[in-house]
């Protein structure tokens, strides 16, 4: 990871809503997303969601959210290196809820100082000191969402 783009930086000003990036790849059965947006709905009222145009299902991600009452804000896939915009701008960063582990995404985004909602399995010994662990159904999402 290259910490000369990605690093932290101190939160904007206090928002009405909180602001929520799903920022992997909108791919339900490879990352989860759909549970991401089920929990969302959950919160529409206190939330702006924003999402990635990225992934094979981008196109049932906006019809769920639509079925759900969840408005997305559909941002364009940037370079790689322009994707610290996007995370210096949430509040909170959604990544996966299938693989257990933490990624890329979920690297970039803690080192800009921005807190992570992901699957990360207890499981596995490297995450022993993980915060939040075992995420991946839609109650545990909204509680980690409730919680940050």
């Amino acid at each position: 990871m290259d910490t000369e783009l990605f690093y932290p930086k101190k939160l904007g000003d206090v928002k009405e809503k909180k602001h929520v990036l799903i920022a992997s790849e909108l791919n339900w059965g490879l990352k989860g997303t759909n549970l991401a947006i089920e929990a969302l709905s959950k919160l529409r009222d206190e939330i702006v969601v924003n999402v990635i145009c990225y992934g094979k299902d981008i196109a049932k991600t906006v019809a769920l959210a639509s079925s759900l009452g969840v408005r997305l804000n559909v941002l364009p896939k940037v370079p790689h290196e322009k994707l610290n915009q996007y995370y210096w701008d949430a509040d909170v960063v959604i990544d996966q809820f299938i693989l257990g582990a933490l990624g890329l995404i979920s690297l970039e985004a803690i080192a800009c100082g921005r807190p992570i909602i992901a699957y990360v399995s207890s499981e596995y010994d490297v995450y022993r000191d993980f915060p939040l662990k075992d995420v991946n159904s839609v109650d545990d999402i909204v509680s980690a969402l409730k919680l940050r």
